[in-house]
């Protein structure tokens, strides 16, 4: 769990939205991740370890609210809609306490594709597609 004060916002973009501060909760771990394989886009879900790390930041998040005496209903939760992403908001809100799939979906929290890399790692890429890990460092 990371938690980052807000940057003070240019004058136009605070009549749009002024959070005061941001929490940041990645997702917990796919076998992805454990393999070092791009994910990006697809859909890859939470194993057993990533269960276990959502639950866990949940009850920091639960604590931290607790000691700062904040309201977990006053805050907007928001998460990507990709299925890792909805499964560590889940398991964060229900180990607070709160029901588990109440909080808005934003399509712009999506991580960036990496398009047909998705799937390898760059070692596998670097053998098979040299010349394009070498276009990519090379960037």
């Amino acid at each position: 769990m990371t938690i980052v004060p807000a940057p003070q916002a240019p004058e136009y973009l605070q009549k749009l939205f002024d959070p005061g501060f941001l929490i940041f909760i990645r997702h917990g771990q796919t076998d992805w991740n454990a393999e070092s394989r791009m994910q990006g886009q697809k859909d890859i879900p939470l194993n057993a370890n990533g269960e276990s790390q959502a639950t866990n930041n949940g009850a920091l998040l639960k604590g931290y609210l607790e000691k700062e005496g904040i309201d977990p209903d006053t805050l907007d939760f928001v998460s990507s809609p990709l299925g890792r992403t909805r499964a560590t908001m889940e398991r964060v809100r229900a180990e607070m306490g709160l029901v588990p799939d109440t909080y808005r979906l934003e399509d712009q929290l999506k991580e960036i594709t990496f398009g047909k890399w998705e799937g390898f790692t760059l070692e596998e890429l670097a053998v098979n597609y040299p010349f394009l890990v070498e276009q990519r460092r090379a960037d």
